[in-house]
């Protein structure tokens, strides 16, 4: 039975996550859209890091062939994917060098080095240690948010490396520890019983937590707006599931509006905010995708890339999707010049729209005086939900519009095949810049969902006006 690094991360965020994993792994579900996607930008990363350091891959090799070529190269070259054991334990390591003495690399996606990332390599120390492998120093590669691409990517520039040896070896008498306690758990018959507070240190996703709080009854603790993990935890300690039984002094104003309402209406504040909703209303959405590696000119790690809006006016609705292969950035700004109407423009969480024009602006200085005044015209209709002038206990204290769309209109994201800004944004990624050929379907399916989200709006203030009449 090995310990693996990937094993032993898991044995890190819960005891039972470790078992199951190991002894039941049919009943962990696939990863979602969202973890697949940092699997791949991942696995994009470590292609590129390739290219900074000269030696030989190991990656396609079987086990034992791996780990006997690890053997015979260790010392003499750079090696990618060296697969190193010691007893029952086994890592794998992104980069192996040898170059005044052994230095393990780790390359992460990432633009910061977090702990998790820490245990990760402190892991891989331990083993190689073990096996005999003395490491002197230990680096990260990780992706620096401030390189601008201009013409060909610079590899040496998208990437910043950390020396966390200090970090890793302080960690090491920890690691010991863990190993110990894990193989501990790997000795019970039975699962053990998942830790609520797993909760508060879930790093990478734990089928427990979802289970856990699934299994808890509508309008608990954990469902409090804002509520921090430990505070619910220590009510939960308590015996406190429902919202109904927490005590009052334990809650700010929102939680116990949350607390003592089915349906908790502030027409006076609602009143307040609608009077600003004058003129020609412009719903503005947008939608965007972003990658790790920069693909364009002037554009940094990470940044999103706007690719979609949705404009509904009064009596009419206007939308964008770009239809090229190259940067969507100078198209998307050209449309939204000739569709954009005078008059306040209102967004649902307008601090998304506001920075995409924000960098806009900054990229495309031609354009600055335009995108700049679109920025001081929003208005944010999530503002009244926010502020819990409006709140439905179906909401389970979330403002999103996909939670406040169901309490206002039969309409609802669930009958549509893209329902999500995750599902839009890799639907646009693949079909254009991997595919590189458009997909109709695709395309209905991204304007579809673009306008429920401004269509959304509409519904929405009109009931907010009904309210307060």
């Amino acid at each position: 039975m090995l310990l693996t690094k990937s094993r032993y991360l898991a044995g890190l965020e819960s005891h039972a996550l470790l078992w199951r994993i190991v002894y039941d792994s049919e009943s962990i579900p696939e990863p979602d859209e969202t973890l697949r996607n940092r699997f791949s930008t991942g696995k994009e990363a470590e292609e590129l890091a390739k290219k900074l350091y000269p030696g030989i891959d190991l990656s396609r090799l079987p086990f034992k062939n791996n780990l006997e070529a690890t053997k015979d190269a260790l010392g003499k070259k750079t090696i990618y994917e060296a697969g190193v054991m010691s007893g029952n334990l086994y890592a794998r390591i992104d980069i192996l060098r040898s170059d005044k003495g052994l230095e393990l690399i780790e390359v992460k996606s990432s633009t910061k080095v977090k702990n998790i990332h820490l245990q990760d390599v402190a892991f891989q120390k331990y083993v190689l240690d073990k096996a005999g492998f003395s490491v002197k120093k230990v680096s990260m590669l990780i992706i620096n948010n401030e390189y601008v691409r201009e013409n060909d990517l610079e590899i040496e520039k998208l990437f910043k490396k950390v020396d966390v040896t200090e970090d890793v070896n302080a960690l090491q008498p920890e690691v010991e520890e863990n190993i110990k306690g894990m193989f501990q758990v790997l000795k019970y018959v039975e699962q053990p019983d998942f830790d609520p507070y797993d909760i508060t240190k879930s790093e990478y996703g734990n089928i427990f937590i979802e289970e856990f709080l699934q299994g808890l009854p509508e309008n608990n603790i954990f469902q409090f707006a804002s509520i921090h993990k430990n505070k619910a935890l220590e009510l939960y300690n308590q015996g406190i599931i429902k919202m109904s039984d927490a005590p009052d002094f334990y809650l700010n104003d929102k939680q116990l509006i949350q607390k003592n309402n089915e349906e908790y209406i502030d027409k006076e504040s609602i009143k307040k905010f609608l009077e600003k909703l004058k003129g020609n209303l412009n719903y503005l959405d947008f939608e965007t995708f972003q990658t790790a590696i920069p693909l364009f000119n002037n554009t940094r790690p990470y940044q999103q890339i706007p690719f979609q809006y949705s404009l509904h006016l009064k009596g009419k609705h206007k939308e964008f999707l770009y239809e090229g292969y190259e940067d969507p950035r100078p198209s998307f700004i050209q449309a939204l010049k000739k569709d954009i109407e005078p008059g306040p423009i209102i967004a649902f969480n307008m601090s998304f729209e506001k920075k995409i024009l924000k960098d806009l602006a900054r990229d495309f200085p031609e354009h600055k005086d335009f995108l700049d005044s679109l920025i001081t015209r929003f208005i944010d209709l999530a503002e009244p939900f926010k502020n819990f002038n409006y709140y439905n206990q179906k909401q389970k204290g979330s403002y999103s519009l996909k939670a406040i769309l169901p309490q206002f209109s039969n309409l609802n994201y669930e009958e549509l095949n893209i329902s999500d800004g995750e599902q839009a944004s890799r639907a646009f990624y693949e079909m254009t810049y991997k595919i590189k050929k458009q997909n109709n379907k695709i395309r209905e399916e991204l304007l579809k969902y673009c306008e429920l989200d401004t269509y959304a709006m509409i519904l929405i203030h009109q009931k907010l006006e009904k309210l307060v009449r």
